[in-house]
């Protein structure tokens, strides 16, 4: 990346997520995320993303890119993301609607980016949050309505703690980044490249890592 870019860009892709967009674009914004790019991958007639959001379209924070009708998309958008946009900021993070980056310490994400000055990529574990009991809709935030954790090692779907999976934030400038060799969401394939936990530890390149919830 050229020396002197220290903005941070957000990456999704999404669907029928009208019901909590604003609050995951605020959430976004508050941490300082400088753009989002939202891939919209609605079906036939169903809702826009462009319809709750426009507002912040329209002041040039949020980015939509129509992919309406095309399965098996979110690899593809992630990689075109990059393609198009990896050159003009500091480090782009890829994460769903349901997914909220928290930062320990009270700081900007650009400013909490600036330690990992030799990686390429920072694998962020998730924290798995319980339905709370909840068995209706209510219009409270996320964040309000999902408050208790799941144990940290419970597994449920797979064979191993849902909290070792990941999501990442991937280093401007970088070429040959692709999502498709991975086979997976959580993890670009970026070989001989630097891969770091957000405690700044060298972890495996991959969907999963040790959990480590310390700093994010």
């Amino acid at each position: 990346r050229e020396a002197g870019i220290t903005d941070v860009a957000v990456c999704a892709i999404g669907r029928q997520e009208s019901r909590y967009a604003k609050e995951w674009v605020e959430h976004y914004k508050k941490l300082g995320v400088k753009k989002i790019f939202i891939y919209d991958n609605y079906f036939g007639q169903e809702e826009r993303l462009q319809d709750v959001l426009d507002n912040y379209v329209k002041k040039g924070f949020v980015e939509i890119i129509d992919v309406h009708d095309k399965p098996d998309m979110q690899n593809r958008a992630y990689n075109h993301c990059y393609k198009m946009h990896g050159h003009e900021y500091a480090w782009i993070g890829f994460f769903d609607f349901d997914e909220l980056l928290r930062l320990k310490e009270k700081q900007t994400i650009s400013k909490a980016m600036e330690k990992y000055t030799d990686a390429d990529m920072v694998l962020v574990n998730w924290r798995i949050m319980t339905d709370n009991g909840l068995t209706r809709y209510d219009d409270r935030p996320m964040a309000k309505r999902f408050t208790k954790p799941m144990p940290i090692d419970q597994h449920v779907k797979y064979d191993r703690p849902e909290n070792e999976h990941v999501k990442c934030l991937i280093r401007g400038g970088i070429d040959g980044i692709d999502f498709q060799t991975t086979h997976n969401p959580h993890c670009a394939d970026i070989p001989r490249m630097k891969c770091v936990n957000p405690s700044g530890e060298p972890v495996h390149q991959g969907a999963f890592a040790p959990i480590d919830h310390k700093v994010m």
